[in-house]
């Protein structure tokens, strides 16, 4: 009989850290692979859940196509019938139902436009589609399209011309006997609006240029107000702090 060879102890345990090398480099690189290919066949296969806002927006989006193209104004007041008990429920939520002392429980007359003639009652909120129904009220006052498009005088002076300012008793007679509405928009929606229109692309030389300056200099900015997002952040700070 011959006699048996034995391997090399080295040779063997060289070839078994060349193994766990090959089997270690190829777990390291194929798992991520098949952990991408598991998750996004997941995604893919999956019944997707919708959150209950995404479910209530498209349902508000498809009505208001429905509106637009069927012209179906029973629509228009479903949804108006919808606002307005979502307004009552949070005024509860806010305890702002109730009579009140304070600011926010007082009725303030200051804002309110009253048509008297056209029984009409818009409490006017600003950057809430005020330009624009600002506009509906001056014409229904008298004014033609081509004098308010030559007329330096802002819309808000003009309209108080016609329209004055209304003590609380006078703004409680209106409410009996017209069509009272306001315009509501995100704050967050509003205060960025009121930032572009007033500040980032205010005309030279006026209030509210000089008033921006002021800002950044008081923050210690180095930017300008049409550089970037760092003086809307200052704007934000101030009206924060004050």
């Amino acid at each position: 009989m011959r006699p048996r060879r034995r391997k090399n102890r080295y040779q063997v345990s060289g070839w078994k850290v060349i193994r766990r090398c090959v089997v270690f480099f190829t777990a390291v690189c194929v798992v991520p692979v098949l952990l991408v290919l598991l998750v996004a066949t997941d995604h893919y296969m999956r019944p997707v859940r919708k959150i209950g806002y995404v479910q209530r927006q498209t349902k508000e989006k498809q009505t208001e196509e429905k509106i637009f193209l069927g012209n179906d104004m029973s629509l228009v007041k479903q949804r108006l019938d919808q606002r307005r008990r979502h307004m009552k429920r949070t005024c509860k939520l806010l305890g702002l139902d109730k009579p009140g002392n304070d600011t926010l429980h007082r009725p303030n007359p200051w804002e309110f436009l009253v048509d008297t003639k056209h029984k009409l009652v818009w409490c006017n909120v600003f950057k809430a589609a005020s330009t624009s129904w600002m506009y509906n009220f001056n014409i229904l006052a008298g004014y033609s399209p081509r004098f308010l498009s030559k007329s330096k005088l802002v819309p808000m002076a003009l309209a108080r011309q016609r329209y004055p300012r209304p003590s609380l008793e006078a703004l409680r007679k209106a409410f009996n006997t017209s069509i009272s509405f306001l315009i509501a928009r995100h704050p967050f929606e509003r205060l960025l609006s009121a930032y572009r229109d007033k500040l980032q692309f205010a005309l030279p030389h006026t209030h509210h240029q000089k008033l921006g300056n002021e800002i950044v200099k008081k923050n210690n900015r180095k930017t300008s107000i049409n550089n970037d997002g760092l003086h809307f952040l200052s704007l934000l700070h101030t009206c924060w702090t004050h």
